[in-house]
């Protein structure tokens, strides 16, 4: 069904703004039964929101499996240089925490 015969339907705008401030809860697994019901009822009749739901659960994916991990030694230095001065907000400025 076309997206100009869905927004007609009675109540299909409020589910589908409803749905969207949604999505991220369904991919964390945190909608109860009736609240994913609803979700996954929307999503199957809107392509849009399926889409975006798609694109949602790809992008956590993709960021589940990036590792970050700074340098070595770069927390000691921050640390050493906010003892420097602690009541001084700019006691880092200018300096080179990378080295």
């Amino acid at each position: 069904m076309t997206f100009r015969k869905l927004i007609r339907m009675p109540g299909f705008l409020l589910d589908h703004r409803w749905t969207r401030s949604h999505l991220s809860d369904e991919i964390d697994g945190q909608l109860g039964p009736e609240e994913r019901s609803r979700l996954r009822r929307h999503v199957d009749e809107c392509e849009s929101c399926h889409r975006l739901l798609e694109s949602l659960k790809q992008t956590v994916h993709v960021l589940k499996s990036v590792s970050f991990r700074p340098a070595p030694g770069v927390a000691d230095r921050v640390i050493e240089k906010l003892d420097e001065d602690p009541a001084d907000p700019t006691a880092c400025k200018g300096h080179d925490l990378s080295s």
